[in-house]
């Protein structure tokens, strides 16, 4: 049986890359090609290291078992540290791929971003006569937020031959196929998948017992507008007083957290807004079904251009109507007033406008959001992507 191994370089049990990760991984096993999971990177989450149940270096999440996972990595540990604990990871890596009898035309998938990892199997792939797939759904960081000289040297000096080492590229959107596709092999196979969702940690069963406008991601100002949120739902708050703003995440930066927290105070509406931290992975479903409204108020950015927000899936699985920023590809997919209602980036009055005008007249918000479920379970359900996926796996032979 052909084989897929792939290659996770990062663990954060909470993140929209890793639920991404999770539904790939699914769809693959879909299509009849044996799966293994290898993680080439020590863990970095303290919390995601003691919540999971791990022997033999190996941990079970969602039915998918991870091998390879023998320590955890700390902010505070030292670069020569970090740097052992790497090659260790390389090298348990390495035995694992020897004992998984690999032969000629095995995939290697690599869902890493980090030019070592790549670099490190890319001469595995040489050695054994390898197919080497690469998933990318942003832009390179140092395109994304470009820094003068590191931007230049990167653009100069790494990007030219960096993605020529695959044979093969998973991509999220148009914008970023455009990209890549510029600087891969001519033989390079590219295919696209959209956000995945899996539809079916969102059959939540419990009765709505409080109706709140629901958030849930990271406390990021510049990439999903969390202060434009807060300062639209100051601008309505008076007219809807049964409605609560409840935002589900965390960040370690601490200048950002209080900053929100202040503009809540400032606008005098701190107890109307409600931060629940960060939840787990099997508690965000419950937060999103429970929703009256969620909103998604991501500005304009080089990563709204080319990314495509893995929570928009989600909320849309809940079947409750959502308010999202029309950025980057969402329009493809989504039409305004029929399955979400769209605001411009940043304005924080068309903001404030639609959630008025969804709460105003719930009964049709409702239908907008049983519509947004039946247009992603076409586009973004993962199971919908298996045969996409085993005719790519398929065109190598």
């Amino acid at each position: 049986m052909d084989k897929v191994i792939f290659l996770i370089g990062g663990i954060d049990l909470v993140s929209a890359p890793f639920n991404r990760f999770i539904t790939i991984v699914k769809a693959v096993q879909k299509t009849g090609y044996s799966v293994d999971v290898v993680m080439i990177r020590p863990m970095n989450r303290e919390t995601d290291w003691e919540r999971l149940l791990i022997r033999n270096n190996s941990f079970v999440y969602d039915g998918i078992t991870f091998r390879n996972c023998f320590t955890l990595s700390r902010e505070k540990d030292s670069i020569v540290r970090k740097l052992i604990m790497r090659i260790k990871t390389y090298y348990s890596s390495y035995r694992i791929l020897c004992h998984s009898h690999i032969i000629s035309g095995t995939f290697l998938y690599i869902y890493s971003v980090s030019l070592f990892d790549h670099i490190f199997f890319y001469l595995l792939k040489k050695a054994y006569r390898l197919r080497y797939i690469n998933e990318r759904n942003e832009y390179p960081q140092l395109i994304r937020q470009p820094e003068k000289y590191k931007t230049f040297i990167y653009k100069a000096l790494i990007l030219p031959w960096c993605f020529r080492l695959f044979d093969g590229m998973v991509i999220m959107t148009g914008s970023l196929i455009r990209f890549y596709k510029s600087y891969t092999k001519k033989s390079c196979k590219i295919l696209k998948i959209p956000m995945t969702v899996d539809f079916r940690r969102f059959e939540c069963q419990a009765e709505r017992n409080e109706k709140y406008i629901g958030y849930a991601g990271s406390l990021n100002c510049r990439k999903d507008g969390l202060d434009i949120l807060i300062r639209a739902f100051h601008l309505i708050h008076s007219e809807f007083p049964e409605y609560y703003l409840r935002i589900v995440g965390d960040t370690e930066n601490t200048k950002e957290k209080e900053f929100l927290r202040n503009l809540c105070s400032d606008l005098q509406i701190k107890d109307r807004v409600i931060f629940m931290g960060e939840k787990n992975r099997n508690e965000i479903p419950e937060f999103i079904c429970m929703a009256s409204l969620l909103v998604l108020p991501r500005p304009e950015s080089k990563q709204a251009e080319g990314g495509f927000p893995t929570k928009l899936g989600e909320y849309l699985a809940s079947g409750n109507p959502v308010v999202v920023s029309d950025v980057g590809e969402i329009s493809e997919y989504l039409r305004d007033g029929q399955d979400a209602y769209f605001v411009e980036p940043g304005n924080t009055q068309d903001l404030a406008n639609k959630i008025r005008l969804a709460l105003s007249n719930y009964s049709e918000a409702e239908r907008i959001g049983i519509e947004g479920k039946r247009t992603a379970r076409h586009y973004f359900d993962y199971f919908s992507h298996v045969n996409h996926i085993e005719e790519f796996f398929d065109s190598f032979k």
